[in-house]
């Protein structure tokens, strides 16, 4: 882990937190920097407090870590009383009145006092005071509440001598503490915008501030912990035989893409690198006469639109040939093709040859009514040149399973939920002629 000192006012610490994805960089520098009363920083904003401030230049994140130390004014409210003259800062003033000088506080910073000055045979300076946790008077560090004099002899400041008299308030800091953990994808961030640590590793910084208002003062440190949960990518490589179709994702050619997944059990994206090898797919069809009499005999051909090795399966029996043929058909028979070609593409294909006495019954009847598709796995489209009455719809049991009335000349039948098999449709139609179709429910 890296360390980073953050330092955010307490104002900050309860501002939204904002994030921007945009903001990343690969190197990063921290810049501490004390000043007095104001700092203007490269980015040419100046400030006038204590602040952590991240500035994104090129590839690199600067951080100011700035501490403001402020100048004081101080009004002595009581005359100053002095004999003869006083020697103050780099002057000596023999006659009464209001005098302003600056002296350099512990800090470094200006502090600029004014008083009264009443010339006596004594010099009398009287100063009262409030401040936080430590004060800091001719060179004498004070930290705790109390009055305190200091004499200043005549052979090295005044004619006379000078007494100080130094009473001093030290508030002492209320101390918060405030520790926070913010959790991201790839980066986390704290703080609100323009003022906040943002990091893409996970880190911990804490941060000392000292807050002051008329004397009253708050110690608080803010402990921030950054976790940064990094997006995981996940090989795959993946052969599909024609179009690859995943979700809303589809390709028709060989390809590297990136695809989402999904979001992993912090939140962030899980993707798969998708390693795409695309083949020539194969399409296979049998072809030939399925619907005969019972004890007829059938041929069946296979067609594909690229060289294959074929395999029939069918009553037990598997055969390489481009075609076979059925023999003595007595019922219905199942009947199975694959196709397999070189690159490791195939493709299966099924048909049932239907064995019944009806084939061939009432042909001239029917040529009035056509029905499509046949076989169905669900709905059967029927048209008409006359206008059906009634549809009476029975199993190869003679058991009628349903009756369907008043259909016109161009209507539906959903076989859905009927079982696969074969079922006899007996038409009644509008002109007085009844004729009989064969339908095969096969899903």
């Amino acid at each position: 882990m890296k360390k980073v000192l953050f330092g955010l006012v307490l104002v900050a610490f309860l501002m939204p937190m904002a994030v921007k994805a945009q903001t990343k960089a690969t190197n990063h520098e921290v810049m501490p920097v004390t000043v007095c009363d104001s700092y203007e920083w490269i980015n040419g904003e100046t400030y006038t407090r204590d602040t952590a401030v991240v500035y994104l230049s090129g590839d690199t994140l600067y951080v100011l870590d700035l501490k403001v130390n402020h100048s004081s004014t101080i009004t002595v409210s009581e005359p100053v009383e002095a004999g003869c003259s006083y020697a103050w800062g780099d002057s000596v003033y023999a006659t009464n009145g209001t005098y302003t000088h600056t002296f350099t506080d512990g800090n470094g910073c200006d502090s600029t006092v004014t008083i009264t000055l009443s010339i006596m045979d004594t010099a009398k300076i009287v100063i009262d005071t409030t401040v936080c946790k430590q004060f800091r008077w001719r060179g004498t560090l004070y930290t705790e509440n109390g009055t305190f004099y200091d004499t200043v002899s005549a052979s090295s400041a005044t004619a006379c001598d000078s007494t100080f008299k130094l009473t001093l308030t030290i508030n002492t800091p209320d101390v918060s503490s405030i520790d926070t953990t913010v959790e991201g994808c790839n980066y986390a961030a704290f703080g609100a915008t323009g003022n906040r640590i943002l990091s893409e590793e996970t880190i911990d910084t804490n941060r000392h501030i000292l807050i002051t208002a008329n004397g009253a003062c708050r110690d608080s440190v803010i402990n921030i912990h950054l976790v940064v949960h990094k997006t995981q990518y996940v090989p795959r490589d993946t052969v599909s035989c024609g179009t690859f179709v995943w979700g809303n994702y589809s390709s028709e050619e060989s390809s590297v893409d990136t695809l989402r997944a999904g979001k992993d059990i912090y939140g962030c994206d899980s993707l798969i690198v998708l390693n795409l090898t695309v083949k020539n797919d194969i399409s296979v069809a049998i072809v030939g006469e399925l619907d005969i009499l019972t004890g007829a005999s059938t041929t069946l051909k296979a067609e594909c639109d690229q060289p294959a090795t074929l395999t029939w399966n069918y009553n037990g029996q598997t055969s390489h040939d481009s075609t076979i043929t059925l023999t003595n058909v007595q019922q219905n028979t199942d009947v199975s093709l694959t196709a397999a070609t070189n690159e490791g593409c195939s493709r299966t294909t099924s048909v049932t040859v239907m064995a019944s006495p009806y084939v061939g019954i009432d042909e001239i009847e029917q040529l009035g009514v056509v029905i499509y598709p046949n076989p169905t796995a669900a709905r059967l489209m029927i048209e008409s040149a006359s206008a059906v009455e009634e549809i009476a719809i029975y199993n190869m049991a003679g058991q009628r399973v349903e009756t369907l009335r008043n259909l016109g000349v161009r209507s539906t039948i959903d076989f859905a939920n009927y079982n696969n098999g074969v079922y006899m449709l007996n038409f009644r139609m509008a002109d007085g002629t009844a004729t009989s179709k064969k339908v095969i429910v096969k899903k």
